[in-house]
């Protein structure tokens, strides 16, 4: 065997291997929040909470329900605060591995927490884009000595 062929044969062998022990990053999208049966359009009470009396300049965490499909993994959530705004803007992500098309109707209720460092006491506002009905909006209420977590009723 030539010295190309054996060359050839080891990096066939080879190279699976290596790519099989690389780690894959699917692409991310936001999850929905959690909808009322029968109403798509209608996000589920609780599914952006409406949070008064959260502590000031402190680490919270708001719990978003979400309605990821079967194919989706890994929730994150990404928090921006927008430029001389009152707005907190919530971005519940998932990684999406595999196309839907395998999963059944509905979803697999779950949830992510948004974790992030309050400013002053004030009211604000949370804010969440859902992929299927917008801008989806609750108060958001900022005090000293307040509470460090917020969850749906």
């Amino acid at each position: 065997m030539t010295t190309a062929r054996r060359l050839a044969v080891l990096l066939s062998v080879a190279a699976p291997l290596v790519l099989g022990a690389c780690d894959v990053t699917c692409p991310t999208e936001s999850a929905a929040l959690t909808k009322v049966p029968g109403a798509p359009n209608t996000v589920l009470p609780g599914a952006l909470p409406a949070c008064s009396g959260m502590a000031a300049n402190s680490t919270v965490t708001v719990q978003l329900s979400v309605c990821p499909a079967c194919n989706m993994s890994n929730p994150t959530c990404l928090v921006d605060f927008p430029a001389s705004s009152t707005d907190i803007q919530l971005d519940p992500l998932v990684q999406v591995c595999d196309a839907g098309g395998s999963c059944p109707l509905g979803c697999q209720l779950g949830g992510i927490t948004c974790t992030f460092q309050t400013r002053g006491p004030g009211d604000y506002r949370l804010v969440v884009i859902d992929p299927f009905i917008g801008q989806v909006t609750q108060p958001f209420q900022v005090v000293d000595g307040g509470a460090s977590s917020c969850t749906g009723t």
